[in-house]
């Protein structure tokens, strides 16, 4: 389902495997979650035209929050159809 060839694999627990196109393992972050310099991190991303919010990464269709059961169902309807 992801482009590029990028997979997750997922674990007990929650844990996630996150797979490169070559089929390896992202090599998780040494330093764990992010808690470096969070202004500069803020300038970094404007700096750059990014504007991150809380709601960023909320998915939206024409002003509509995103219908994860109808996604899902499309997602699992087109992977029965093609096999993958």
């Amino acid at each position: 389902m992801h482009e590029e060839g990028y997979g997750i694999q997922t674990h007990v627990y929650g844990e996630f495997t996150f797979i490169l196109p070559n089929d390896k393992p992202l090599s998780n972050n040494r330093h764990g979650r992010f808690r470096g310099n969070v202004f500069q991190l803020e300038v970094s991303n404007a700096n750059d035209g990014l504007r991150i919010t809380p709601e960023t990464s909320v998915p939206k269709f024409d002003d509509h929050p995103i219908d994860y059961d109808s996604a899902v169902l499309t997602l699992v309807q087109a992977e029965s159809t093609t096999g993958s």
